[in-house]
C-alpha cells in the first residue's frame, strides 16, 4: 500500500507506512481539507478528507513606552508612544481612550512599522489614565494603558501684604511677610516657598509662607518670593520699597 497526503491537488507526502508519513505544511488563516489518498497497487484507491481549520486565538501585544506612569506632565498635550505585535491577522484597528471617555483613532500616518505616536490634548490638570486597544483581523484585542498626572498650572501667589514700619530712630528694623499661596495639584504642605532680599541670601522650604527679616532702616529694598510646586511649576513676586525713618510709612509698597 502507499499512501498520499493531498492538499488540493498539491501532494504533500507519500510512503509506504501511513503512520510513519506526518507532513508539515504551513496553512493560511481558515479552513483546508486535507485528503488521504491510499492506493494497493492493484487497481484499489480510496480516499477521506479531513478538515483542518487555522485559527488566530492570539491578541495583539500593546505596549506603551511614553508617557511612564511615574511621569507628570507640564503639558496638556500629551505624547503617547508605543508599539503593537500581531503576527497572524494584522492590526485592524487601533484606538487610543482617554480618562473621560473620549475615543481616538489611530490612523496609518500615526503607524510605522508596528509602532505608534499620537499626540492627545487634556481640558485640565488633573490625572488621566490612557488605555490603547488594538484589534486583529481575527476579533482578538490586546490592550496597555498608563496613568499620567498632568500639572501644567503654575501655582497661584498673592505675594505679601503691605506692612507699617513705625519710626523708632533704630538703624534696622524687622518686618514679617506672608506669602499667600495655592496650586490646583500641589498640597499646601507641599509647595516650596523661597525669599530672597536684595538679591542676596535665599532662604526658604516647604510651606514656608511666613518669613522674618531685619533690614536697614534707610535705603531701598527688594523681596522676592516664589513657589513651586510639585512639577516644578514656579510662580513668582516682588515687592520693591524705600523705607525711610518716618512714622507709618507703608513698607512693601505695589510695583
Amino acid at each position: 500500500l502507499t499512501y498520499t497526503w493531498m492538499l488540493g491537488t498539491t501532494a504533500l507526502a507519500t510512503g509506504d507506512q501511513a503512520a510513519a508519513e506526518r507532513p508539515e505544511v504551513l496553512l493560511p488563516i481558515g479552513t483546508h481539507t486535507v485528503t488521504l489518498k491510499v492506493d494497493d497497487g492493484q487497481g484499489g484507491v480510496d480516499t477521506d478528507d479531513v478538515d483542518v481549520t487555522i485559527q488566530d486565538t492570539t491578541a495583539p501585544v500593546v505596549a506603551i513606552s511614553t508617557p511612564s506612569t511615574v511621569d507628570t506632565s507640564t503639558t496638556r498635550t500629551i505624547n503617547v508612544v508605543g508599539t503593537v505585535a500581531e503576527a497572524c491577522t494584522g492590526i485592524a484597528s487601533l484606538v487610543l481612550t482617554d480618562g473621560a471617555g473620549t475615543a481616538y483613532e489611530v490612523t496609518d500616518t500615526d503607524e510605522t512599522d508596528g509602532g505608534f505616536a499620537f499626540a492627545v490634548t487634556v481640558p485640565n490638570d488633573g490625572f488621566y489614565t490612557f488605555s490603547v486597544n488594538a484589534a486583529d483581523g481575527a476579533g482578538n484585542i490586546g490592550s496597555a494603558a498608563v496613568s499620567v498626572l498632568v500639572d501644567a498650572t503654575a501655582p497661584e501667589l498673592a505675594g505679601f501684604d503691605d506692612i507699617l514700619i513705625p519710626c523708632t530712630g533704630d538703624e534696622t528694623f524687622t518686618v514679617t511677610l506672608t506669602a499667600k499661596t495655592s496650586d490646583v495639584i500641589t498640597p499646601d504642605d507641599k509647595l516650596v516657598v523661597t525669599w530672597t532680599v536684595n538679591d542676596g541670601e535665599v532662604v526658604g522650604g516647604l510651606a514656608d509662607t511666613v518669613r522674618t527679616f531685619t533690614l536697614a532702616a534707610f535705603g531701598s529694598h527688594v523681596i522676592e518670593v516664589s513657589v513651586t510646586d510639585e512639577a516644578t511649576m514656579v510662580a513668582v513676586e516682588s515687592r520693591p520699597g524705600r523705607w525711610p525713618s518716618q512714622a507709618q510709612t507703608s513698607a512693601a509698597a505695589r510695583p
